[in-house]
């Protein structure tokens, strides 16, 4: 008697019987040996406990999807110690994003496959399904591509498992941290003029000059027109730009910041009283509303007598002297200047004891022949209080203060705002200073001021020609338009910045300052991208709504069988109670193939134990893409009624041909 084989299987393991039969007899085969497989004890209850809870877990996506999503419309954003740390270990972040989204997306990738999964296991005990669909079934609930699959499951299959790699993809793109900024409430500091004790005209003599005060953060002085003389002088050349574009200028004082446009007189605490808020590593701007002058300057040729004007006579040696009216003078104005003749001398003029102390003010220029183009210069100047948003751009290093307007139904007007100073007296020394700016530079050979006014009027002749030609349509105003033009420009970049100096002096030696309200933003670490963080949320959203939608269409998955198609054991278990059905039909017609054999080769395989219809290179054949005889079968899952046990387990199912 030669020995023959049978395979034992409990639940868990298989395992070798061998056993001694008459030789020839029947081959063993592969059977589990009356498996007890309650659904209850290993997990697969139809009461819904566990295959309800398995959907809870979709619970934490969604919950996730929804909460980025109110941040991300809030606005909400993380800075301090978050944002350090972030942007410290990006790397890291980068993994552990990566990670999270992996995790998030399984959840619901795999809600979906056992969605599916459910459903056609609902569907196999109902309806006979080929085994190629089954393999296909499998695909889908498992996740995994079946090579063996027809071209046409196959694409289904790998368009399904390529879509499942989406949801992670937009996971990352939803959580990956972007730097972006958020904004808090604070105060900052700028000048009043409660206290105008040092506010005055302070005389030139460097022994009689006004209190000045010179430390890290720059040099600041009483005296703007004697001790500015170079910043002035810069400030008149540097007053148009060629291309019109606004006019770059910088502070005067130590803190590097940079006026973009006019400054209108606002701006001067920048840099000098906000550490708090400029050495703040995070923050990136801060605004605030400080009152200022929008100073209007209007010029034009006074071709009067009595005028302002430079005298041909010499009181002293190389000493000429600026004589004349002004519109708002009480008596005619002097004042003296250095030259080797009145020809290269050019000088400003305002009234010393003006007519009113008020809001507008007269400038004149005087000139010699050698600048007969400035010379009878009449300026009007309008020192208009006007409400400005000062908005500081603390990375760049740049302050661009913006006027207010009011909006009515008809037009944009400016904004009213309280005068800074209602009794004039600080107008009029910020217009005196013009005077003595210009009567303490030297006109020995060439005159610094008036050269500095033709730089200026020369730039905006360059920007009329790039103008006219770049359109042929606009007209090219005449030389006088340019001229005055110019100087307009020279002395409202002047009248701008001695409001600065004066406004730098008040912080910073008489300390007269008050606290206003400002907003300041800090770069911050935000969620994603608003694109991904909506695509998310579609996403979580129709998960959760076809897991709902399959459940109410199956009652709860009611008709659920215990079986399941992607568990071996199941396979293996429903295969062994259909009988032989499955294997007959897949191998009918093929044991023909092993009759052609020899007897000798039949003997040898009944002696290995194998019958032989069911050869190993059959079997080979069976498995491979070369034979697919097995895809036309078309098998179901049968249940088995009124068994005694109740029929709560595996062992009332079996799997046989439809």
């Amino acid at each position: 008697m030669a020995p023959s084989h049978k395979w034992v299987s409990s639940v868990n393991s298989v395992r070798l019987n061998e056993d001694l039969g008459e030789f020839g007899g029947r081959a063993s085969q592969t059977f589990l040996s009356r498996p007890n497989y309650n659904a209850k004890r290993s997990g697969l209850s139809l009461d819904g406990e566990v295959f309800y809870a398995s959907f809870l877990y979709l619970a934490i996506p969604t919950v996730t999807a929804i909460a980025i999503l109110i941040a991300d419309a809030r606005q909400v954003a993380f800075t301090g110690g978050i944002y350090v740390v972030v942007t410290g270990n990006r790397a890291s972040v980068s993994i552990a994003v990566q990670v999270i989204s992996i995790g998030l997306a399984l959840i619901q990738v795999a809600a979906v496959s056992r969605t599916f999964n459910f459903a056609t296991r609902i569907r196999l005990r109902k309806v006979p399904t080929s085994l190629s669909v089954l393999q296909f079934w499998n695909g889908i609930s498992s996740g995994n591509i079946q090579w063996s699959l027809k071209s046409k499951l196959l694409a289904l299959l790998s368009i399904y498992v390529g879509l499942a790699a989406i949801p992670a993809a937009i996971w990352t793109g939803s959580l990956t941290p972007v730097v972006t900024s958020t904004t808090h409430a604070t105060t900052v500091r700028i000048p009043q003029y409660s206290n105008m004790s040092l506010v005055k005209e302070w005389p030139l003599e460097i022994a009689r000059s006004g209190p000045s005060l010179r430390n890290a953060k720059g040099f600041f002085t009483y005296s703007i027109g004697g001790q500015y003389g170079g910043l002035l002088t810069q400030s008149i050349t540097t007053a148009t730009t060629m291309d019109g574009s606004p006019r770059h200028h910088v502070k005067y004082d130590n803190s590097n910041f940079m006026y973009i446009g006019r400054s209108f007189g606002v701006g001067s605490s920048v840099g000098l009283v906000d550490d708090d808020i400029v050495q703040n590593p995070l923050a990136q701007s801060y605004q605030y509303q400080e009152t200022g002058y929008a100073t209007q300057v209007t010029c034009s040729y006074n071709t009067s007598d009595t005028f302002f004007h430079i005298s041909q006579l010499e009181v002293d040696v190389m000493l000429y002297p600026a004589e004349g009216y002004l519109p708002d003078s009480t008596g005619p104005e002097f004042s003296v200047f250095v030259g080797h003749g009145a020809d290269a001398i050019v000088a400003f003029g305002v009234a010393a004891q003006p007519v009113k102390m008020g809001s507008t003010r007269y400038l004149g220029i005087a000139a010699g022949s050698s600048y007969v183009n400035l010379d009878a210069t009449q300026c009007k100047l309008d020192f208009i209080p006007s409400a400005f948003d000062v908005v500081v751009n603390v990375k760049s290093k740049s302050i661009t203060p913006d006027r207010r307007v009011v909006t009515t139904d008809d037009e944009i007007m400016p904004s009213s705002a309280t005068d800074i100073e209602p009794s004039g007296n600080l107008i009029h020394v910020v217009a005196r200073q013009i005077e003595l700016y210009s009567n303490d530079l030297t006109n020995i050979y060439q005159s610094i001021v008036g050269n500095a006014l033709n730089f200026s009027i020369s730039d905006y002749c360059t920007f009329v020609e790039q103008s006219s030609a770049n359109n042929s349509n606009t007209p090219s105003p005449d030389s006088t338009t340019i001229t005055l033009k110019g100087i307009e420009n020279s002395i409202t970049a002047m009248i701008d910045d001695i409001l600065v100096g004066y406004a730098s002096a008040q912080l910073m030696i008489a300390d007269d300052l008050v606290e206003t309200s400002a907003t300041v933003s800090l770069s911050a670490i935000g969620f994603g991208k608003s694109i991904y963080i909506y695509i998310n949320f579609a996403i979580s959203t129709l998960v959760l709504l076809l897991v709902a939608e399959e459940a109410i269409r199956t009652k709860g998955w009611r008709d659920l069988p215990a079986f399941d198609y992607t568990d071996l054991a199941h396979l293996a278990i429903a295969s062994s109670k259909g009988g032989t059905d499955i294997a007959d039909v897949t191998t009918s017609g093929v044991s023909q193939a092993g009759e052609d054999r020899s007897e000798d080769e039949k003997e040898t395989d009944r002696h290995r134990g194998l019958s032989y219809s069911w050869s190993l290179a059959r079997l080979q054949r069976l498995t491979s893409n070369r034979d697919q005889s097995y895809t036309r079968v078309r098998i179901l899952l049968r249940e088995e009624e009124g068994r005694e046990d109740g029929g709560s387990g595996l062992n009332r199912f079996s799997l046989g041909v439809a």
